[in-house]
């Protein structure tokens, strides 16, 4: 009886289980669009850095910037899922930290400059639309934090 329990209190919840692949799923979707921006025709900053107008560079700083935050920020996602699936507690605070983060990040891009116009309805529409991939994980984390701390190392 004592080996049931011990087997069973090692695994890892569900809830978690599911919040870390979700997150894996978003970062490579996201990893596989941002190569597409780049190789693509869409929006390609790493390019800025190579352009030959050196007026332009000042400009699209901002954008550069943008892009290698974007790219810390996915390797961060990335790598807390699967330190979630090896039952690290720091990877449960950080993803949560992060999923916040990107939630705020949207109501604030999206939702505070629509106040002022009209469109306020249509742009919170869009906004918890785009915070589904974060919205989700974040709830599932917050429903079984108690079952992951006990399990976690």
């Amino acid at each position: 009886m004592d080996q049931q329990q011990e087997i069973k209190k090692n695994k890892l919840p569900l809830k978690t289980k599911i919040a870390a692949w979700w997150m894996i799923g978003t970062g490579i979707i996201a990893v596989l669009k941002l190569v597409q921006s780049i190789f693509g025709e869409i929006m390609a900053p790493p390019m800025v850095l190579v352009s030959d107008d050196s007026a332009d560079l000042g400009d699209k700083k901002n954008e550069v910037y943008l892009f290698i935050l974007l790219i810390l920020f996915l390797i961060l996602f990335l790598a807390n899922g699967f330190f979630l699936l090896k039952k690290k507690r720091m990877a449960w605070i950080v993803s949560v930290i992060i999923l916040l983060v990107n939630i705020v990040g949207i109501i604030s891009i999206f939702i505070v400059p629509s106040i002022r116009d009209k469109r306020f309805l249509d742009e919170l529409l869009f906004s918890i639309v785009a915070g589904i991939p974060f919205i989700t994980p974040l709830i599932l984390l917050l429903l079984d934090r108690k079952n992951f701390w006990k399990v976690a190392s």
